[in-house]
């Protein structure tokens, strides 16, 4: 037992939004249609954040390294997306699921600034600025012509991430017409909206026992 006391400690849970006593576990998986398939698990010591993130870089090493051996037996694997929340919005863990041939997803904080066309923005004040104006626009045009099907609305920007230094996508949406605006990113540039989306969901799907708890994700 004495070497679970490295890991027994006071954790925040955003299941539960408070604080409670236990075991952080990393666990990383993969989902084929509706199911999740556990593949690693591995304990977070006590200390801070970035444990967790180490954890989670181990772990996509070694599912690099599965997926890799599948390959050389040759069965066609395709690139696996990596859909993480914003607690694993990390450069180093982008950087750890890039060489293992992993499609990074995360969720970025929205203090963060992004270079788009030449204007640099926080996220929130693109979205407020941008996003929003769009969205509006978009919902007249819908409401003037009755002939238009309404979709959600939602923006696929490719940007540049100030703080990584680097251009990637962005995805700014609603989920069930929510009063807020979600934001996603992915490091690959090819990636339609649809595709990131889904990756998303499905992680989501898996986190969480109701939609409404990862908006604030």
């Amino acid at each position: 037992m004495k070497d679970y006391e490295h890991y027994y400690s006071k954790w925040f849970s955003g299941q539960f939004y408070s604080t409670i006593y236990g075991y952080k576990v990393v666990c990383l998986g993969f989902s084929i249609g509706a199911v999740f398939y556990p593949l690693y698990f591995e304990s977070v010591k006590k200390s801070t954040q970035t444990s967790a993130i180490k954890v989670a870089q181990s772990l996509a090493e070694k599912v690099g390294e599965f997926l890799d051996t599948l390959r050389k037996k040759g069965l066609p694997i395709p690139t696996i997306a990596f859909s993480c929340d914003n607690r694993y919005n990390s450069l180093a863990l982008s950087e750890t699921c890039h060489k293992a041939n992993l499609s990074y997803i995360s969720v970025p904080k929205k203090s963060e600034k992004i270079q788009i066309h030449g204007k640099i923005y926080k996220i929130d004040q693109y979205i407020e600025k941008v996003f929003i104006v769009k969205e509006q626009e978009y919902l007249e045009k819908c409401k003037d012509n009755s002939e238009l099907t309404q979709e959600p609305f939602f923006q696929r920007v490719m940007a540049t991430c100030c703080k990584q230094n680097r251009e990637i996508v962005f995805l700014f949406f609603r989920f069930n017409g929510s009063k807020k605006v979600s934001v996603i990113y992915c490091l690959d540039k090819t990636i339609f909206a649809k595709t990131l989306r889904h990756h998303w969901f499905e992680r989501t799907q898996i986190d969480w026992a109701s939609p409404n708890n990862f908006l604030d994700s």
